[in-house]
C-alpha cells in the first residue's frame, strides 16, 4: 500500500467516523507500521513520521487511458 493510500485510509476513516466543522491540514503517517493521525494545523513530526497534505489526500488517483495512442 503506498503512502498516499495509507493516509488516505486514515482520512477517510477519520470523517466517517467524527463530525468536524474544521477543515483538516493532512495525515501524518508513521514511517513502517501504517498508523497515523489526521491533523488541522501544521505538525511538528517526529524523525519517523511524515506529513501528507490534504490536497494530494482529494486528487483522484491517475488511471492509464485504455485507448491506444494511434501511431503515425
Amino acid at each position: 500500500m503506498t503512502l498516499i493510500n495509507q493516509a488516505r485510509r486514515i482520512y477517510f476513516k477519520h470523517i466517517t467516523s467524527f463530525c468536524q466543522e474544521n477543515e483538516p491540514f493532512g495525515v501524518v503517517l508513521k514511517e513502517g507500521n501504517g498508523e497515523g493521525r489526521v491533523v488541522y494545523h501544521p505538525p511538528v513530526l517526529l524523525p519517523e513520521e511524515l506529513f501528507i497534505e490534504i490536497g494530494l489526500l482529494r486528487q483522484k488517483q491517475k488511471t492509464l487511458s485504455r485507448s491506444k495512442a494511434k501511431k503515425p
